[in-house]
């Protein structure tokens, strides 16, 4: 009587505009959800107030998972804009609704806030939605407690930024949020930016590998980069990538 989550209401809304023949499906829904409140001696129910998300685009695939990263990107700047500082996406694969190594928990710090991915297809089929879904939810009041009103600037840039295209073959098995934190860690003082912009799997591509590509921003506050150090500085990112996820350039 009382929703748990929203994942059956926002799949039930897919599935009607799915077998109507839409190709994109794009809603949105804040309400509440009651859970079991471990705190409550009477074993009253919890209300948490959700933001629940379902997007689906026809000619999508688990492969592309275009879905998925037009998703990311919306919560990602969301979170932006109300002020959550430090944003993280961490592999989940405890979740029987949720496709495993593609689903997401979304983090601030060590508080959970969320969660993002594919529903799993057993899921989809015992809702009659579509296999290649994408669903998010943040629980409302997590997010809203990192919140913050502060907003920070920065004086515009003085000197011009080198950008580099950084193309590298991996094991599928490796989280994409693992490699996004680890060039962010290993790019140097001078990385500005690292913007993921393509995933692949295909003919070319061995069974258990994929290709992911990076467009890398480097800038400098003193003065103008030459391409000597930019250069360098992607060769030692790319030396720390082989020797600890055994990435080769493609």
């Amino acid at each position: 009587m009382m929703r748990t989550t929203m994942l059956g209401t926002l799949l039930e809304i897919a599935s009607t505009n799915w077998n109507r023949g839409a190709e994109v499906i794009k809603i949105f829904e804040i309400a509440k959800v009651y859970i079991k409140d471990p705190m409550h001696k009477e074993d009253l129910p919890f209300e948490k107030d959700t933001l629940g998300v379902v997007y689906h685009v026809k000619k999508d695939r688990y492969e592309t998972a275009e879905s998925f990263f037009h998703l990311k990107g919306v919560a990602s700047e969301l979170m932006r804009r109300i002020g959550v500082k430090k944003p993280a996406f961490r592999q989940c694969e405890a979740n029987p609704s949720f496709h495993p190594g593609r689903t997401s928990l979304l983090f601030d710090g060590e508080t959970e806030i969320g969660i993002l991915g594919f529903i799993h297809p057993d899921t989809a089929e015992r809702m009659n939605a579509p296999l290649e879904t994408v669903v998010l939810m943040l629980d409302l009041e997590a997010l809203l407690s990192k919140a913050s009103a502060k907003k920070t600037c920065s004086p515009l840039p003085k000197f011009p930024s080198m950008t580099r295209d950084l193309a590298l073959i991996l094991d599928r098995s490796i989280p994409i949020a693992s490699i996004d934190d680890f060039i962010k860690k290993f790019g140097g003082q001078y990385l500005e930016s690292v913007e993921l912009f393509d995933i692949y799997t295909g003919k070319q591509i061995e069974e258990n590998k994929k290709s992911v590509a990076y467009k890398l921003v480097f800038r400098s506050q003193d003065g103008t980069l030459t391409d000597d150090i930019v250069n360098k500085a992607q060769a030692r990112l790319l030396n720390k990538l082989s020797s600890e996820w055994n990435a080769t350039l493609r």
